[in-house]
């Protein structure tokens, strides 16, 4: 079941599950296709299409050392915070940071997963989120994805817009991101900041590196 879920949010985070081979460009900033035009919009214009104001972007969640913490502000609660794990593909050069909060009694499910696509060089620098149609980006950039299951269902959110920054790149991982999130099924617009602080970056091997290096086509 886990690898199941990690395997969905992968695809979450790398498109809309039309994953395929080679490369794309990015653009400076993220857009939301419009779905009744086909015109390419800012966030800021998406949000106005669809009705929404789109607010603040919340401050930066304390970190918690070995912990994944990230709050929200829009339509739905994304916030959460659970033990993080960072691991390391060699192919694709990437890293995955994966949290996950499974609360029975509160009937509520959460989970994100952050992709860093690693550049050659300095590790401890900005990874502007990016969007592409087939492949991962070029580095540096960031991917996320975050899942939220209660009893009104499945919601899945896919990041759009925004800049997750590294400032510990070794034995451990640390770091904070900024991002806009839209709803895959409704393309509501949520803000979402989070922490991460010392979370244990270990060497990720070729199996279970493999969801990732087939989505890329690696």
């Amino acid at each position: 079941m886990k690898r199941l879920f990690f395997i969905t949010l992968l695809v979450v985070a790398c498109g809309r599950g039309e994953p395929g081979s080679g490369n794309s460009s990015q653009t400076e900033r993220a857009t939301l296709s419009d779905t009744v035009t086909g015109d390419t919009l800012t966030i800021d214009s998406a949000a106005t299409l669809l009705g929404q104001t789109l607010p603040p972007m919340p401050r930066h969640p304390n970190p918690a050392a070995g912990q994944l913490v990230v709050v929200s502000a829009g339509p739905d609660d994304l916030s959460g915070r659970a033990v993080g794990r960072a691991g390391r593909c060699l192919i694709p050069a990437m890293v995955q940071v994966v949290a996950e909060n499974i609360d029975e009694s509160a009937g509520r499910s959460w989970a994100v997963l952050l992709l860093l696509q690693v550049p050659e060089g300095e590790l401890t620098v900005a990874y502007p989120v990016a969007i592409v149609e087939e492949g991962f980006p070029e580095p540096p950039a960031s991917q996320i994805a975050v899942q939220l299951l209660t009893a009104g269902g499945l919601q899945a959110f896919q990041g759009v817009e925004g800049v997750t920054e590294v400032y510990a790149f070794d034995d451990e991982l640390s770091g904070r991101f900024a991002i806009t999130v839209h709803d895959l099924n409704s393309d509501q617009l949520v803000q979402v900041a989070g922490s991460f602080q010392g979370l244990p970056l270990t060497a990720l091997s070729a199996e279970q590196c493999l969801p990732a290096a087939a989505l890329g086509g690696a």
